[in-house]
């Protein structure tokens, strides 16, 4: 591009690595209108050492074409709206706003992977079913199955601590503490309420937790602290009837774990069919730091202490 354009790299500053010269530097002095000069560079050979450009006399040439100005980046704008179409257009919330940049942020950061375990619920199903009557005349709230995971997965990320950990560059932030974020569907969005400290609960703690933050989340009373901090999160699409999805990365987190609806379904068990409560657990990680090994066998923890549940509910 120097010699085309009869520039003298003399007076163009690098902003590249080393004080090199780059493209985008070229092109921002081409569109500054400065006038050319009659020397011509030719590269140096590759080196290790940040070795500057030589310059050599050129021959006299013809005179330089016109400066071109940097292209603008290409945009993808949907057309206006035609007045009379049958259309309504209004701004999104800034609850919207947010939500939207944070999804495309994780997944330009995040190169996102998901493995799908399929769980056998039904030693779960059972407990709860035998306490949930109980559990409600006693608490006041439901006996749902995501405390049953949630203690499930705190049990995982103790065996496999790197997946409650995050990234600082390149460097490996491992959290001491499990606090687990739980997404509550809002009426007009999405929150990730915090259980702090969530190793330190039962499956009535954690019911009770999880039953707190969503009621104050849909009121509008959580405080700010609340939804920070969390190490790993926790998303119940199943409770709308979804049986599997890929969820995205809450930033920094590095994995996300989705649960699908329990359903009862017939299954071969010892060559005979048998009806079981079964649910998808699907798990996304960060592909940067998590490996497919390590995400199967989290999973698989979460899948064996679910099937083989022994621990009390109250």
């Amino acid at each position: 591009m120097a010699r085309e354009n009869n520039i003298d790299l003399s007076k163009v500053k690098g902003t590249g690595a080393g004080n090199r010269i780059t493209k985008q530097d070229l092109e921002a002095f081409m569109g500054q209108g400065l006038p050319a000069s009659g020397v011509t560079t030719t590269p140096a050979p590759f080196t290790t050492s940040h070795t500057a450009p030589v310059a050599v006399e050129a021959a006299p040439s013809a005179p330089a074409p016109p400066a071109r100005a940097p292209e603008p980046p290409i945009q993808f704008v949907a057309p206006p709206a035609k007045a009379g179409a049958k259309t309504r257009i209004e701004p999104m919330s800034n609850m919207r706003l947010k939500i939207a940049e944070h999804m495309v942020a994780s997944k330009r950061i995040s190169p996102h992977v998901t493995t799908v375990h399929r769980v056998d619920m039904t030693r779960v199903a059972r407990m709860r079913a035998r306490h949930k009557e109980d559990f409600t005349a006693r608490y006041g709230i439901s006996l749902t199955f995501l405390p049953f995971v949630t203690r499930a997965t705190v049990e995982a990320l103790r065996a496999f601590p790197l997946l409650n950990a995050s990234l600082d560059g390149n460097n490996i932030i491992f959290h001491n503490e499990i606090n687990i974020g739980i997404a509550v569907a809002l009426e007009n969005g999405l929150i990730v309420p915090v259980i702090r400290a969530a190793d330190e609960k039962n499956v009535l703690g954690l019911q009770r937790s999880i039953a707190d933050l969503a009621a104050r989340a849909r009121s509008r009373q959580l405080k700010p602290d609340e939804i920070q901090g969390g190490t790993f999160s926790i998303t119940n699409f199943g409770s709308f009837g979804s049986v599997f999805a890929t969820p995205v990365i809450n930033q920094p987190q590095v994995a996300i774990l989705g649960i699908g609806s329990v359903e009862k379904v017939p299954v071969v068990i010892d060559d005979a069919i048998a009806i079981r409560s079964q649910a998808f657990l699907a798990l996304s990680f960060d592909h940067r730091l998590i490996d497919g090994a390590l995400a199967d066998q989290f999973t698989g923890k979460v899948k064996q202490i679910l099937e083989n549940w022994s621990e009390e509910v109250l």
